[in-house]
């Protein structure tokens, strides 16, 4: 465990957090992910990496508008931004 915060979060930031804090379960969500080192190519680091992944990922399985499901009743047809809407609902 030691050798992936280290990997992740700068050791001075690692020793600014135990002082404030009195156990890694105290620190915040955000505070921890905002001091995460930002993965290769990417704004934020694997907290948020993460979350953003899966909310991203949870939208584009339920929203109905989402331009990339032509399964569902109305959906956005990105080549001709056009709504397509189906007679075959239900």
């Amino acid at each position: 465990m030691g050798n992936f915060i280290n990997a992740v979060v700068v050791l001075q930031v690692i020793n600014n957090l135990k002082r404030v804090y009195a156990t890694v379960k105290d620190i915040d969500l955000f505070i921890g992910g905002v001091t995460e080192k930002p993965m290769p190519g990417a704004a934020v680091g694997p907290t948020f990496h993460y979350i953003i992944g899966q909310q991203f990922d949870n939208l584009r399985r339920t929203d109905r508008f989402f331009y990339d499901d032509l399964t569902k009743s109305v959906s956005f047809n990105s080549r001709k931004n056009t709504f397509r809407i189906s007679k075959n609902v239900g």
